[in-house]
């Protein structure tokens, strides 16, 4: 949704203009792509808020370009003299990182240190997978049935009957009997009588 600087809001559908400092909201899984006059786009994730101003889409893009260039020359140069490239440069905007198992990280660090030792791992949970195993069905002795004593049915394979075909005067009729219509190029490979 896109909130104007009168407090409006308009839903937006693909194809929607939007206007300077309008505030641009994702609610939700939804995602927008704004895509600005200058050929950038600015995309927002879920539950995000961008409001459209100077900072946004300024006019003076080689300045800010420029700048972040030297951010980045100066952090290089810092690396190349052995400097420690956290302490030179600005922390980033979510904060700093405070390593494994301090400050707001959601789970406990793990650490792992190789020993040399041999023993059983103990993950403290269930690590087995789904069960499986054979199947085991018990038959009593007169269901089962040897299969080696019996025939396999016979097969009827079908007939194969090539095309047939019949000349006449024009307004002459005709008269078929079952002769003429089962031909003798008709075969059966059963030895089956043909009707």
């Amino acid at each position: 949704m896109a909130i104007g600087l009168d407090g409006a809001e308009r839903q937006l559908v693909p194809g929607d203009p939007v206007h300077a400092d309008d505030v641009i909201r994702t609610i939700g899984v939804s995602t927008v792509a704004v895509s600005l006059n200058d050929g950038t786009r600015l995309d927002l994730g879920r539950d995000s808020e961008a409001q459209l101003d100077e900072s946004v889409y300024g006019t003076d893009i080689p300045a800010l370009r420029a700048a972040a260039l030297a951010d980045v020359a100066e952090i290089q140069r810092a690396i190349a003299e052995g400097a420690d490239p956290t302490l030179v440069a600005e922390p980033p905007s979510a904060g700093a990182d405070s390593g494994v198992g301090g400050g707001d990280t959601l789970e406990e660090g793990v650490v792992v240190a190789r020993t040399g030792r041999i023993g059983l791992v103990e993950a403290g949970y269930e690590t087995a997978g789904l069960e499986r195993g054979i199947e085991q069905n018990e038959y009593p002795v007169g269901d089962i049935i040897d299969s080696g004593d019996e025939a396999a049915p016979a097969s009827n394979n079908p007939p194969v009957a090539n095309d047939d075909s019949v000349n006449t005067d024009e307004d002459t009729p005709i008269t078929l009997t079952n002769a003429d219509i089962v031909d003798p190029n008709d075969t059966d490979l059963d030895g089956d009588t043909l009707t």
